[in-house]
């Protein structure tokens, strides 16, 4: 037989977390190995990584599962089915779908709501192809904001810096620490050079915030405040929650010559991702096509 896909795997995946215990995509493989009777040859098979293929898509299912919420994340890498998930056990269905998992908003949102819910959608293979590389990178996002919650503070102090950095700013990583991580200076979380010549500073606020935990406006009025005892014009707000609306808007309106950027969760994923930070390339597809000048004769 063929390794299962992915969404074959999701239903018998959700049915094993029925025991309510945490387990690993390691510990699931093994055992679904066996109970969807995956031959010697199928066990063995590779993605282009060298990773076990079936491996693989069962990780993928568990993704599709988190995202409908119907399996939850423990600590990195574990992960436990949700009282939602227990629910759908309950139902008198043999399968998950794309369809049936569109009912919940988060996982609609992730699937796309311009897309058809089936798999068998028409698209060419460059629309597929773009598909799936945003799901893969918002699957990473994901994992990426899990593992800094899952840190201690300091940590995505120095994730703050290595970021920065990566993006231009501050000079060396030994200048930007110097000045960056200045915990309770009126407000300010750290300042770092705009620069490499270091001609003007950036004064950064990072919060390590709890998915819900919005960052109001009233700490953005603080941030602001405190820029004005620097007599600075330029701050960078980075939290890996989100930021009320009224937060931003406070921003929007600002009317002095300062300059505050905010960066949510979600912005801070697709830089860290852009810039790699904490990511590492695991695949590269080069897509090729029909060169018509070699062909051009005439």
């Amino acid at each position: 037989m063929a390794v299962p896909r992915f969404n074959e795997i999701m239903f018998p995946l959700l049915k094993y977390c029925a025991d309510k215990k945490v387990h690993t995509v390691a510990e699931a493989t093994s055992i679904l190995e066996e109970q969807m009777n995956l031959s010697e040859e199928d066990k063995a098979e590779t993605i282009k990584s060298g990773d076990s293929r079936f491996k693989n898509n069962v990780g993928w299912a568990r993704t599709y599962l988190k995202k409908a919420t119907l399996l939850e994340s423990q600590k990195r890498g574990y992960f436990n089915i949700t009282d939602e998930g227990l629910k759908v056990l309950d139902e008198d269905i043999s399968e998950l779908t794309f369809e049936y998992l569109c009912k919940y908003p988060s996982f609609a949102e992730f699937w796309g709501a311009d897309m058809d819910v089936t798999p068998e959608v028409e698209l060419s293979p460059i629309d597929r192809l773009e598909k799936s590389y945003n799901e893969i990178n918002s699957s990473l996002a994901s994992d990426l904001l899990e593992a800094i919650i899952n840190n201690p503070p300091d940590f995505f102090e120095r994730l703050v810096v290595d970021l920065l950095i990566a993006m231009g700013y501050g000079g060396s990583r030994q200048d930007a620490g110097k000045v960056v991580g200045r915990v309770g200076d009126n407000g300010i979380d750290g300042i770092i050079d705009e620069d490499k010549l270091g001609l003007d500073k950036i004064y950064i606020q990072a919060k390590r915030y709890s998915k819900g935990n919005k960052v109001s406006s009233t700490t953005i009025d603080s941030f602001s405040g405190a820029l004005d005892v620097k007599g600075a014009r330029k701050g960078i707000f980075i939290t890996t929650s989100e930021f009320t609306p009224a937060a931003i808007k406070h921003v929007e309106e600002m009317k002095s010559n300062k300059r505050i950027v905010l960066i949510d969760g979600e912005k801070l994923t697709n830089l860290m991702i852009e810039y790699d930070v904490g990511v590492s390339t695991k695949d590269t597809y080069k897509i090729k096509h029909l060169d018509n000048d070699y062909f051009d004769t005439n």
